[in-house]
């Protein structure tokens, strides 16, 4: 099975990318997994002239949203790491999300938009409840932001959320590290399994 790691972590050091890591580390190197760093990816925006929407052919040059599009559309697992509101991506990750519909939804004869692949995971890492108010506390529920939206209609099911604990004490941090480490084995056996 394959798995698609999609970062828009600009800092390297952020609680964020910590437990995008442990649960890279948790994952079994055995298994086919792509990391992706939106914000190094050289991407031209959608020109939305809507040829893509029947069969998913995009007719701008070759870039690397066509390639991020084709590793989405093999995976099995999606796992996301944002530094901000998952409700207000960068505009890199909404160009990219644009651009990669293609890959994820086709349109049927009668008109239905359709997932070309089903019954795959997503695991979405984004902050907390900033103190100024920019996110909303309850992102567990599905549907509730722009890219659990965009990904489910591809075929993703959210599975799990994690949000890094801040301003929380050393041993809660590492529990929240710990589990991520476990989500991340927890991965690697049902590819085991299937």
């Amino acid at each position: 099975m394959r798995a698609v790691i999609l970062s828009d972590c600009l800092n390297e050091d952020c609680d964020e990318m910590a437990l995008l890591k442990c649960i890279y580390d948790g994952i079994s190197v055995s298994h086919a997994i792509e990391w992706i760093n939106i914000r190094d990816l050289d991407i031209e925006s959608c020109k939305e002239c809507f040829r893509c929407d029947p069969h998913g052919e995009c007719v701008l040059p070759e870039d690397d949203a066509q390639r991020v599009g084709r590793f989405v559309f093999a995976s099995d697992i999606l796992i996301i790491a944002l530094e901000d509101c998952p409700e207000n991506p960068s505009i890199k990750f909404k160009s990219l999300i644009k651009r990669i519909e293609g890959f994820l939804v086709f349109r049927s004869r009668q008109g239905k938009t359709c997932a070309w692949r089903e019954d795959r995971f997503m695991i979405l890492i984004s902050p907390t409840v900033k103190s100024d108010g920019r996110c909303r506390a309850q992102l567990d529920a599905l549907g509730s932001d722009f890219i659990t939206m965009k990904f489910s209609k591809g075929g993703f099911n959210l599975v799990k959320t994690l949000h890094p604990l801040e301003d929380s004490s050393e041993g809660l941090r590492s529990l929240a590290f710990e589990n991520a480490r476990n989500l991340g084995r927890s991965l690697a056996k049902i590819w085991v399994a299937c």
